[in-house]
């Protein structure tokens, strides 16, 4: 083969990496994965929930639920003792899995936003969250009767919302 022929093979290669990388680009711009991306009019129910979230739920999360399902962990005294740190950190690495609620509404994790709200909702009515081997060194951390209250509240008009937004 001629250096000309080689040099023209090995440029019309170049421009076919080029080109399947730019297509490639552009067609993954184009889908929206972030509701922070979407339009106002689509985003608009998320971010009316997120803002509900932060006002009258989180505080709560922080409290009761962010030292498992969020990168926020506070680690207790007795992490330190043999085989009790595996034994968090495995909990906490599953419940993060699941539902990790570090970024705000909608969580992270393993579901869509409608998955999160019926997760939570169930969770609070059959008492699940936390564990009652967390509980029992931390009372503090069970649900008091209006922060259930609240949190079904919420769940409540944020799966409306975001319903209207699915029709």
């Amino acid at each position: 083969m001629s250096t000309d022929f080689k040099s023209v093979i090995a440029l019309a290669l170049f421009l076919n990496i080029v080109i399947f990388f730019i297509s490639t680009e552009t067609s993954a711009d184009s889908l929206v994965k972030d509701p922070a991306r979407a339009s106002a009019d689509s985003s608009a129910p998320l971010l009316r929930v997120n803002e509900n979230y932060l006002k009258s739920v989180r505080p709560i999360f922080e409290s009761k639920c962010f030292d498992c399902h969020s990168s926020h962990t506070v680690h207790p005294w007795y992490y330190s003792l043999p085989l009790v740190k595996q034994l968090i950190d495995r909990d906490v690495k599953e419940a993060r899995a699941d539902l990790d609620m570090s970024k705000d509404f909608p969580f992270l994790g393993k579901g869509t936003p409608t998955d999160y709200l019926d997760v939570v909702r169930d969770a609070v009515n059959d008492k699940s969250m936390p564990p009652w081997r967390y509980r029992i060194l931390h009372r503090s951390s069970e649900l008091t009767e209006q922060d259930r209250k609240t949190i079904l509240m919420w769940v409540d008009l944020s799966e409306k919302e975001l319903g209207a937004e699915e029709k």
